[in-house]
């Protein structure tokens, strides 16, 4: 079963769309997704609404999405998604992943959490631990 999770700093300081993208860059198993494609089988965690104009794979944040490759299906999957806040100066990182602490999910984002300070929130509330 896969949780909805983000990150989180404990003294509540945002995490700007720059360091988001040092985070990408520094991290070999993650790349930046680009342009949205309608392919939702390469999204890990995204259900498609059945109103269309409820969707947000339009928005134009999508772009700074990031990517994990999946070994087992030699293609690269949509895991981590970037949302501005309505100033645009912050976002939120959100993604979805299991318990299973090798799954590859898990595994990067713990790098993603030790590189920006953060830690990692469940959808509950819950914080989680290495």
């Amino acid at each position: 079963m896969n949780y909805a999770m983000y990150f989180e700093r404990s003294n509540r300081e945002h995490i700007t769309l720059d360091e988001w993208l040092k985070a990408i860059e520094s991290i070999p198993e993650l790349q930046l997704a680009g342009i949205t494609n309608n392919n939702f089988e390469d999204w890990i965690g995204y259900f498609k609404h059945a109103d269309d104009s409820k969707q947000f794979h339009h928005r134009e944040d999508r772009k700074y999405d990031a990517e994990i490759y999946s070994n087992k299906e030699t293609k690269w999957k949509r895991v981590f998604y970037w949302g501005f806040s309505k100033s645009k100066k912050w976002g939120v990182i959100r993604f979805e992943a299991n318990d299973d602490p090798s799954n590859p999910v898990n595994v990067v984002a713990d790098k993603i959490a030790d590189l920006l300070g953060a830690r990692i929130r469940g959808e509950d509330y819950t914080w989680y631990e290495d």
